[in-house]
């Protein structure tokens, strides 16, 4: 959870919001940032993909940056959903323990590629709350790390 407090300085735009409302207000802020930032993400990495196909296709040469940036984004999901039914559907302690390490350090960059992305708006948050105002709570992606 997320613990805001208004700022003593009252130099941003929500300054005469009750505390309530302020905590309300951010903790929405929050969310709606932090959802579209993965849904740009995952708009750019589908379109890439799609583009690569078509591409492939009708036979034409492209680009290699739109193919590196395809790999990343496929691999990066690959590596962070198939450690998933390998943990469900294996007995093995060995391959358990791989497939969290796996998966705990694919959640690990995509949590800082998003984090990476708030710096876009830190002038927003500056300007309306007074502060900055985090995406989410550490380790959002690590789907396994309650139950392992």
């Amino acid at each position: 959870m997320i613990i805001l407090d208004k700022p003593k300085h009252r130099k941003y735009l929500f300054k005469d919001l009750t505390p309530d409302q302020y905590v309300k207000y951010a903790r929405q802020y929050s969310q709606a940032k932090r959802v579209g930032i993965q849904s740009v993400y995952a708009w750019v990495g589908g379109l890439e993909v799609l583009d690569i196909i078509k591409d492939v296709s009708k036979g034409i040469m492209f680009d290699w940056t739109k193919k590196k940036l395809t790999s990343l984004c496929t691999s990066l999901a690959f590596l962070y959903v198939l450690p998933i039914p390998i943990v469900v559907l294996s007995n093995s302690k060995r391959v358990i323990r791989w497939s969290k390490i796996i998966h705990t350090s694919t959640a690990f960059v995509l949590e800082c590629v998003e984090n990476a992305s708030n710096i876009s708006y830190l002038g927003l948050d500056l300007m309306l709350f007074g502060q900055v105002i985090p995406i989410g709570q550490r380790s959002r992606f690590d789907l396994l790390g309650p139950w392992l």
